[in-house]
């Protein structure tokens, strides 16, 4: 399920937000754990024109509520490339948390964090 993410400022697409999987995904099946529950994973995209403007964390954060209130999901999964310094720093001052690492054959080293959505 994509979405678009837009600025409302001059109603213009700026990127997209989606769910990767619905629970349990195989590809992550080594980070869960009882305490983490069964975890969704979300990805997204900015424009590089539009990037360090707040909309990734927006659409993360809205998305996360509107899973936890359509299907009350309370476990998301972010998979970051090791280098992309502003997408870390977003998953963290939001409230995930590093738990690991994969290789992706595309992308190569990723951090996988998690959240749990704050009812």
């Amino acid at each position: 399920m994509y979405r678009a993410i837009i600025n409302q400022a001059n109603n213009t697409m700026v990127g997209y937000i989606s769910f990767h999987h619905r629970p349990p995904d195989p590809d992550l099946s080594s980070f869960y754990d009882p305490t983490l529950g069964h975890a969704v994973e979300l990805g997204y995209a900015i424009e590089p024109d539009h990037r360090r403007n707040g909309f990734a964390t927006e659409a993360v954060q809205a998305m996360m509520s509107w899973a936890y209130a359509r299907e009350g999901i309370k476990s998301f999964i972010l998979t970051i490339g090791h280098r992309n310094g502003p997408s870390l720093a977003m998953a963290e001052r939001i409230g995930y948390r590093r738990i690991g690492t994969r290789m992706d054959d595309e992308d190569g080293l990723e951090y996988v964090y998690h959240a749990t959505h704050s009812s």
